[in-house]
Order: C-alpha cells, then structure tokens, then sequence
C-alpha cells in the first residue's frame, strides 16, 4: 500500500513533465517571434531561456523525481549548479536590455540630415538601481548555490563575507564614498539622462549615471567621466531642470556717436529674427558700459531659448546678423580706426556708392530706357544692402521698403498654402528683383524672401520708383506686366506644390 502514493507522485511528474515543456517550449517560441520583429535583442535573449535554461530545469527535474536521485548526489548538484550559472547569466543579459532601454520601433525624426536623433525608449531602468538590482540577483543566487545546493551553513558563509566586507571597507573608502554619494543623487535626483549640467570646469549633457559616477557628453563630443563624491562637492548647475527656457546673455559694442534708442531697435530686430530665440518672454536689450577708452558704448542682449544645446549656434547666428544688420544701417565699428581721405579742394567729402550705384541702375534691363535724370533721381534713392545666409529680406503679409535687386546671392522665395506650409515658390540669383508689391498702394508681400547665400542688393526706395513709374508710361507697363508674371507664377507654384522658375530674368530680357 505504501507504494501506492509514490506510484502516483510518479506518474504525475511524468505526466507534467511530457505535458509542461512542450507547452513552455510553444509559448516562448510564439513570444520570441513577435519580440524579435521590433527588439531582435530581447528576443534572442528570451531565446536563452527557451534553448538552454529550459533544458537544463528539464533534465534536474528528472534527475529528482523520475529517477528518483537524491538532490545532494554529485550529479544532481552539478546539473543544478549549471543550471543556477546558466539562469544568472540570462537574468543579468535581460537585466542589460533594460538598463540600455527598449527601443522604439517607429524611425525618430532627424533635427538635421547630417545629425539624426537616436530613437526614443519604450523602456529604460535607471542605470544606477539596475545595478542594485544586479547585486541583489548576483547575491540571491550565490547564497541559494552555496546553502541550498552545496550545503555551506549560512552563518559560516555570513562570517567569512563579514570580515572580507571590513577589509575592503578599510581599504576602498573613496570607492564606498562614490557609493553613498550614488544612493544620495538617486533619491535627490537634481538631474536626469539627459539635463543639461555644469560642474565645475565641465559642462555637458548627461549619458549616463551609476553608483560611482556620471558620464557627460561636452559640446566638444568628448565624454567626460566625474565621480559621484566630486558632485556632492561641487556646485552644480542644471540647465534643463524645471524651466527649460534659458537666458542668454550677448554684448556688443557700437560707437557712441550713435543714439543708444536706434541701436536698441536694431538689435532688438536682429534678436527677434534669429531662429530659435522665443519671442516671449521678449529679447531685453540694456546699456551695459561705457567704455571711455574707445569712445563706444557696450549694450547687453538677453535672449530666451528653450534648447540649452543650441545656445551657441543662436550664439554664433545673432552676431553674424548683426554685422549684416550694422552694414545696411551704416554703422561702424566701434573698434579704433583711422579713415584717411583724398581731397583737391578744402571740402573733405567720404566715399560714396553714388557712381556705382548709378552705372548698375543703366545696366538694368527695365531700367534702360530713362532718361538721365531719371536714372539719377533713382540712384539717389537707392541703397546698398548686405544680408546674410538665412536673414529674411521680406515677411509674407508684411510691407517692403522698396524694390531689391540682387547684385549677388541667392535668395529662396516660399509662400504659404493656407494651411500654414510653407512651399518653396522659387530661386533668385543675380539679375532677378524681388518686392514688386511695394509698386501697389495698400498690398502686402504675397511671399516670404529668405537668403540662401550671402547677399548684395540694391534697395530701390519706394517713393522714388513710384513717382519715376508715375511720369514714365513704358516704365509703368513693365512693371506691371512684371507684377502679373510673379503672381501668375506664385499661383501655379501653390496649386503645384513646385518650385518654378524665376520670371525675372525674363522680363529683363524682354524689357532690353
């Protein structure tokens, strides 16, 4: 009778182990192909689980209660020990996936070609408490191993631990400082992957943070490594924690012969033009010194940005703006210099693009057939203009001051298509005029004129050109034969969704 029960036990194990595993080998099967189309990673690694350590329990179980073997026989401890080995090793792979993070399968949009954003995590456990959590697994199966399997008595083992932790502690202090100062940060947490710090001499953004130190990447695409018991010392400064508006702030300097109110203008104009900077909070622009020794005055511009990454590229575009903007508004350098002026008589009169100016007037195809005192009138009202790559010339709905023609550069022309897309309307090189619409009472800008390359220009005034077109019929049709061809072809270009050639050229042509 008594060998009734272990009959029993023994046709049950037999039965779930000819049942169970190939139910556990289906479902692992099914799960490996669905995750590996998106994590091929996480799927090979769940394929551990399914080729080796499902074998390897198979085999113990077996061992145990089909062959019936005692557990502290030498091969059923080294079948389980194998076994233990094998399931550590899995556990701390799947355990790796999940510090590094899952990611998305749908493709990031790129800020720039050549500079694309890696791909967003479903999933990431922090660095720092996935390490804690791969001590806790690394202990767990040690003790199980050492107690359970080779049958070491727990308090021997907690006595040999004991007096290697002491020795270590004494000898690793600086390594358990970074330690603590690790656990601080996680349950602080002043910043995250990803903040933007400065620390000390070092500044970057976060790659990674663990137990004993946290990784920057510079601007400079160095990594710099700084340990944890440093950060607790330091001063740090979090760029991107709670307000992830930034004020930048950018001096300049201009003589001070000229209004300190028209220079505020300008390079409140500029500020505001620049991509990136937010127009709210508004740029503040301050006088910050006067600096005697060179006669100038130096002005502050605070700007607001809500990428602390991109602080020195709207660093570098503003100032580049500003050289431009200085130029057309014929503002010198406040830096000292000497001007020396030829002369034949007793008036000192400075260089003037007077002559230039006039002979590129005679030059111009619709232009040709005035008279000389037309051409003059004209010259006198018209200026030389510089603008640099990606300055808008003309805002779409907006006024223009006159009629541009281009000497040099490129300027691309975009429109909108009601829904708010900008579409490129077409490509003005040199010989093509822009701002037709300032010939038109009470018309605003059917387009927006951004620079592509550097450009010069000559800046025909409004009023000018309207009293010549007024007195000279020929002139009058021209432009608006002109006007009707831009608008025909920024018609076409909005229905198209194509750029289209520039009429410009051809109505110069034709007009010469």
């Amino acid at each position: 009778m008594p060998a009734q029960p272990l009959e029993s036990s023994f046709i049950a194990w037999v039965a779930a182990l000819l049942i169970a595993p190939p139910l556990a080998v289906l479902v692992l099967t099914e799960v490996i192909v669905r995750v590996s189309q998106q994590h091929p990673r996480l799927g090979r690694t769940i394929a551990l689980f399914r080729n080796v350590v499902l074998p390897l329990l198979l085999i113990r179980l077996i061992l145990q209660f089909v062959l019936g073997m005692d557990p502290t026989e030498p091969t059923v401890v080294a079948v389980e020990t194998v076994l233990l080995l094998v399931l550590l090793y899995a556990l701390l792979a799947l355990l790796n996936l999940f510090i590094q993070g899952l990611a998305s399968p749908a493709a990031h949009p790129a800020v720039e070609a050549s500079t694309p954003l890696p791909p967003p995590k479903l999933f990431q456990l922090q660095r720092m408490w996935g390490e804690a959590l791969r001590t806790l697994i690394v202990v767990g199966v040690a003790l199980y191993l050492l107690n359970i399997v080779w049958g070491v008595p727990l308090n021997q083992t907690f006595v040999v631990l004991g007096g290697a932790l002491i020795v270590l502690a004494i000898s690793l202090q600086e390594t358990l400082n970074g330690l603590f100062a690790g656990l601080l940060l996680a349950f602080e947490k002043p910043f995250e992957v990803g903040h933007w710090i400065r620390c000390g001499p070092y500044e970057g953004r976060i790659l990674e943070m663990s137990w004993h130190s946290v990784r920057l990447s510079t601007r400079e695409r160095d990594v710099v490594v700084i340990p944890n018991r440093l950060l607790n010392k330091e001063v740090v400064v979090n760029y991107s924690l709670h307000d992830p508006l930034h004020a930048e702030n950018i001096q300049v300097s201009f003589p001070a012969e000229y209004p300190p109110n028209q220079i505020k203008e300008v390079l409140h104009e500029v500020a505001l033009s620049t991509p990136g900077v937010i127009p709210q909070p508004p740029p503040q622009i301050r006088i910050q010194a006067y600096q005697y020794s060179q006669a100038a005055i130096e002005y502050s511009i605070k700007i607001y940005v809500d990428s602390f990454e991109q602080t020195e590229g709207i660093r570098d575009e503003i100032l580049t703006r500003i050289y431009y903007a200085a130029r057309r508004h014929k503002l010198s350098s406040p830096l000292p210099s000497a001007i020396h002026y030829a002369r034949d008589s007793h008036t000192l009169t400075p260089p003037d693009d007077y002559p230039a100016i006039l002979e590129t007037l005679k030059g111009i195809g619709f232009l040709t057939h005035l008279s000389e005192t037309q051409l003059a009138t004209l010259a006198h009202s018209t200026l030389l203009h510089r603008y640099g790559r990606l300055e808008r010339i003309v805002q779409q709905g907006g006024g223009c001051p006159g009629l541009y023609y281009i000497l040099s550069g490129q300027v691309e022309l975009f429109g909108s298509d009601g829904q708010g897309q900008q579409i490129p309307l077409t490509t003005l090189k040199a010989g093509d005029v822009l701002g037709e619409s300032t010939l038109l009472r009470n018309q605003t800008s059917p387009y927006t004129a951004i620079v592509d390359e550097d450009l010069t220009a000559l800046l025909i005034e409004r009023a000018s050109l309207v009293t010549t077109a007024e007195t000279n019929l020929r002139l009058a049709k021209e432009m608006s034969r002109f006007i009707e061809q831009r608008q025909k072809m920024i018609a076409a270009a909005l229905s198209n969704r194509q750029p289209s050639l520039s009429p410009a050229k051809a109505t110069n042509g034709a007009a010469s």
